[in-house]
Order: C-alpha cells, then sequence, then structure tokens
C-alpha cells in the first residue's frame, strides 16, 4: 500500500512540474507579445518602424530605447506646459492644456483679445469719419483750419494706442454659445463669481463712447440740414460725402448699440443674435459698395476716365479719344 501511494506522489509531482513549467513558458510569451505591442505603440507614435516581434534578449534592448524615447517626450510636453503657464501668467492669449484642447485663460497680466483691439481702432476711425463731416456741415473757418492740419498719421495714431490699450490691457471677451454674442461674462455660474473672472468695461465704455459721439455728431448734422441757416451754403458734393459716412457709420452705431443693450439688461434673443450678427458683417464690406456707388470720384476712376498728363479722356462713343482739360470736366474728389 504504501509502495503504491508512494509511486502515484511521484508521478503527480513529475506532472505537475511539467504541467507548470508549460504555464511559465505560456505567461512568459504573453509577457512578450504584451511588451512588443506596448513598444511597437511608443514607436508608431514617434513615427519609427518596430519591425517584427522579438524575444528577451533583443527586448531588453528595445525597451531601453523606448523608455528613452519617452522621457524626451514627457520633457517636451512639460516644456510645452511650463510656456502655455507662461503665457497664461503673462500673455494670455488661446494656450493648450494637458489633453491639447484650446481653451481661454482667465488671468494674465495682458489682455488677449486682439479682435476687441480691431474693433476698438475701427471705432476711433469710425468717430473721426464723423468729426470730419461735422467740421465741413457747421463751416466753422477757424475750427475746420485747425481740424485739417492734423496729419492723418495722427489720427492712425490715436485708433492705435486705443486698440491697444482696449484690446491688449484688458481682458477678452467669451463667447455665449446660446445668445450667440461675445459677452465679458459668459453666463454659465454665478455671476458675482464671474464678474472678478471676466469683466471686461473697456469693451462697454468702447462701445457706449463710440454709440454717442456718433449719435451726437450726426444728430447736430442733421439739425442743421433741417432747420439751420446754413442749409443753402451746403453743396451737393459735401451732401453726398455726408450721405456716404451716415451710410458707412449706421451700421457699426446700430450694432454698438445693441451689444450695450444686451450687456446692461441680460437679455438676449435670436432675433437680436441675427440683428448684431448682421450688423458686423455689414460694417466688414459696406464701404467698398458705398464708395464705388455714391462716391463720384472712386467711379470715375475704376469705370469711366483714366487720367493722362492733366487731362481726362472719356470713353463714350461721341468724345472717345479727345482730351479735356480736368478743371472743365467738373469732377472733384467728395
Amino acid at each position: 500500500m504504501a509502495s503504491w501511494m508512494n509511486e502515484n506522489n511521484g508521478e503527480s509531482r513529475s506532472r505537475s512540474r511539467g504541467y507548470d513549467s508549460k504555464m511559465a513558458e505560456e505567461m512568459a510569451k504573453k509577457c512578450n507579445r504584451e511588451m512588443n505591442k506596448r513598444l511597437r505603440m511608443i514607436h508608431a507614435d514617434e513615427g519609427i518602424d518596430y519591425g517584427p516581434d522579438v524575444d528577451d534578449k533583443t527586448l531588453a534592448e528595445r525597451h531601453a530605447v523606448a523608455v528613452k524615447i519617452r522621457r524626451l517626450r514627457v520633457k517636451a510636453v512639460l516644456g510645452a506646459i511650463r510656456r502655455s503657464r507662461w503665457v497664461e501668467r503673462n500673455v494670455g492669449f488661446l494656450s493648450l492644456d494637458i489633453q491639447g484642447h484650446k481653451r481661454l485663460l482667465d488671468g494674465g497680466r495682458f489682455g488677449r483679445d486682439l479682435w476687441h483691439g480691431v474693433w476698438g481702432f475701427a471705432s476711433v476711425l469710425y468717430v473721426v469719419l464723423a468729426l470730419n463731416r461735422f467740421v465741413v456741415i457747421i463751416g466753422w473757418v477757424r475750427v475746420t483750419h485747425y481740424v485739417t492740419r492734423v496729419p492723418i498719421y495722427v489720427w492712425l495714431f490715436l485708433a492705435a494706442s486705443w486698440s491697444f490699450y482696449t484690446g491688449i490691457l484688458h481682458k477678452p471677451l467669451t463667447y455665449n454659445s446660446k445668445a450667440f454674442l461675445a459677452f465679458y461674462i459668459p453666463f454659465i455660474e454665478d455671476p458675482s463669481i464671474e464678474l472678478g473672472k471676466y469683466e471686461n468695461r473697456m469693451h462697454a465704455l468702447n462701445n457706449v463712447l463710440f454709440s454717442v459721439l456718433i449719435c451726437f455728431f450726426y444728430s447736430v448734422i442733421s439739425l442743421i440740414l433741417l432747420v439751420g441757416t446754413h442749409r443753402k451754403q451746403i453743396s451737393k458734393k459735401e451732401i453726398n460725402a455726408l450721405i456716404q459716412a451716415v451710410l458707412i457709420t449706421c451700421p457699426a452705431m446700430i450694432g454698438s448699440l445693441l451689444y450695450v443693450y444686451i450687456q446692461f439688461t441680460n437679455k438676449a434673443t435670436k432675433g437680436w443674435a441675427i440683428l448684431g450678427q448682421f450688423m458686423w458683417q455689414t460694417i466688414t464690406g459696406t464701404g467698398a459698395i458705398i464708395y464705388l456707388t455714391l462716391n463720384q470720384s472712386v467711379r470715375d476712376y475704376y469705370f469711366h476716365r483714366s487720367r493722362v498728363h492733366g487731362y481726362q479722356t472719356t470713353t463714350s462713343d461721341s468724345n472717345q479719344g479727345k482730351l479735356q482739360p480736368a478743371e472743365q470736366t467738373g469732377i472733384q474728389k467728395c
């Protein structure tokens, strides 16, 4: 009985050792396949051809190479994050987070909204255009003398300075996807919390100043034209130039007033959003259309006549090829 039991025990032990060695071999092969798979993914991320799977000896070498590649990648990612945080603290433009998605930063010493700066630049030029028409209509010789003596680069410098101050030195505008408009408060969290993060009073101040000045200049001009004593002294050329200025600046004024109303009342509808977007799209191209349709000098330059040594040639059939002095054509800039 004892010998029989000893024989069976010996066979079972040998079978167990064989099974264990086979399982260990299978586990080793499985580990190698998994390691080859991971290393293949690392090489694929870097654009490196991994080649066929390798055994234990070569696997250790490839693993060391992959570790080195990963360390370089982690170093590059951390460097990008550090640069992103520096941008957040000092500049604050659109940055990258860890997942690689773009996000709008809240903090920063300097502002982020370049498009708001462009709008500030355009606002100053619109006001200068209205001021120019105002000075022409009122007809005060001394005021006209001083205003016309200001070089154009002075107005451009003022516009650029205001653009830098409003768009670069202040917080950016956030975009509200529900109202389809840009607000200095996104209306996502509690307003008391959002005010400290996103409040940009300069945007509202720019729109209010722009709207008030434009309304003032054109209201005074309208009163002068309707009931003023200078009504008969204003030429058709000046009236034409005034109409051009009004048509160019009115869409911008309406869009600006709309934004001010929505921001101060916190009421936005789909109709307001569509009207606001239409106004902003209109002001981008309406100037060229108005000049091509109403400005006589522009139309003569591009469509009808060309100046040659102080003379102008007409393209009509009856006068084709004839030269006329520029003074006799009666064409003046307006």
